[in-house]
């Protein structure tokens, strides 16, 4: 199982189009927020794989905050993070998570990339995929079995 997960692109979507000539490399593309015009693009891109939550600057959005699925043997939490304060910890999201029966946590709102354990559960943060263009990154997670393998990865 190959999941896509996408954050914070605010406007620049475009620059995620080299993904759509990939249309069955994913099991799942998940959107965390903060561009959900662009979101909507992708979501046409993989009508079936497609999930994806509101940021905050996502006004008149019609999706959830968070969303919780079974991916596996791993049930995933995401959320766009500003409701977890996650630019100040990330010990809110983690219960959170948990609170929801969650071992991972998928979250934006911060733009920058971070992979880490907090509190037993697996927060992953892809980054943002928007400006500034130079930094901008995506995440693959690959589940294989009871093995998560996150990598976060630089848009050229």
């Amino acid at each position: 199982m190959r999941m896509l997960v996408i954050s914070d692109t605010h406007g620049a979507g475009k620059r995620l189009n080299f993904l759509y000539n990939m249309p069955n490399a994913f099991s799942h593309v998940l959107y965390l927020g903060d561009g959900w015009h662009d979101a909507e693009d992708i979501k046409y891109a993989f009508p079936a794989q497609f999930a994806a939550v509101r940021g905050n600057c996502d006004l008149d959005c019609p999706w959830n905050e968070d969303y919780t699925f079974q991916a596996g043997n791993f049930r995933v939490f995401m959320t766009h993070g500003h409701r977890y304060g996650v630019k100040y910890g990330l010990e809110s999201l983690a219960t959170a998570a948990k609170a929801k029966g969650a071992s991972v946590a998928l979250y934006g709102h911060t733009h920058r990339a971070d992979v880490r354990y907090v509190e037993g559960v697996l927060c992953i943060n892809p980054g943002h995929a928007g400006y500034p263009y130079n930094s901008a990154t995506y995440c693959i997670i690959d589940i294989e079995g009871d093995q998560i393998m996150p990598k976060i990865i630089k848009i050229e």
